[in-house]
């Protein structure tokens, strides 16, 4: 989805997968907490506060077994495949699925696989660029298979290694923040603020400064995340309505992660 045809409210709504930060709890709604887990992942809706839950309170092993199962179906969707890959990730299982997550990335990367849509034209929004086009052809891509890949499939697969919590993924994440493409830019802005990574704080406001108006929000919200930094709360301020400011802070403050991967309760 181009951002560019979105409003702030809208962009918001899909900022908003993410939730409050769970609180300890008795063992009954722990327990409830975990039935409800499996139920969600054996139905293969795979959200990371059920696998958190699992790996903390639940049986690992048999969570890990399903994960792989899954993992190995011919049906799941690349979007479910790559939550399963980040949560094998973060359980401590190797087995290629740090690779599946993160080669494409590097490749696009060392491709210089640029945004398919012009973001400074609002006469032009929405359509794929010229020098995208070049790009596709001079790939050996279909136009519409290169904008999936670029506008689709590397930006979730950057989101995917941020939800591993990885710290591997850091390197990798600030070259797609110094890279030319938007959507690598805003999802990796996204993952190493869900990795808690101050060292990327610089790189998000350089990204940040070559957008503007609603391209810029996910951006702000990022900074938001780092809220001890003076450095990315000012920047914030400068990428976003004052009410969006005042929204995420708060909602930040009460313990809401903006990137954390999961819907709201």
């Amino acid at each position: 989805m181009h951002v560019r045809k979105i409003g702030t409210a809208i962009l918001l709504m899909l900022l908003g997968l993410g939730a409050f930060a769970q609180v300890a709890a008795p063992a009954e709604e722990q327990k409830t907490r975990s039935d409800r887990a499996w139920s969600n992942i054996n139905g293969n809706v795979f959200l990371p506060r059920d696998i958190n839950q699992l790996l903390q309170y639940g049986d690992k092993a048999a969570l890990v077994k399903r994960l792989k199962e899954a993992f190995d179906d011919k049906s799941l969707d690349e979007d479910a495949k790559g939550r399963v890959a980040a949560a094998l990730v973060k359980a401590g299982e190797e087995d290629g699925y740090w690779d599946y997550l993160t080669k494409p990335i590097d490749e696009a990367l060392q491709n210089g696989m640029p945004y398919p849509f012009d973001l400074v034209s609002t006469k032009n929004a929405g359509q794929v660029t010229s020098s995208f086009k070049d790009w596709a052809s001079a790939h050996n891509l279909t136009v519409d298979d290169a904008v999936f890949q670029a506008s689709t499939e590397i930006p979730r697969r950057i989101l995917f290694a941020g939800l591993s919590g990885d710290k591997r993924a850091i390197p990798l994440l600030h070259r797609a923040l110094q890279s030319d493409s938007y959507g690598m830019q805003t999802s990796a802005a996204m993952a190493v603020a869900n990795l808690h990574d101050e060292s990327a704080i610089p790189l998000i406001i350089r990204a940040a400064s070559q957008t503007s108006g609603a391209d810029s929000v996910i951006f702000a919200v990022a900074l938001l995340t780092f809220p001890d930094s003076r450095l990315a709360d000012a920047a914030a301020e400068r990428l976003a309505p004052a009410e969006v400011i005042k929204e995420m802070k708060g909602k930040i403050a009460s313990g809401y992660k903006p990137f954390s991967g999961d819907y709201p309760n």
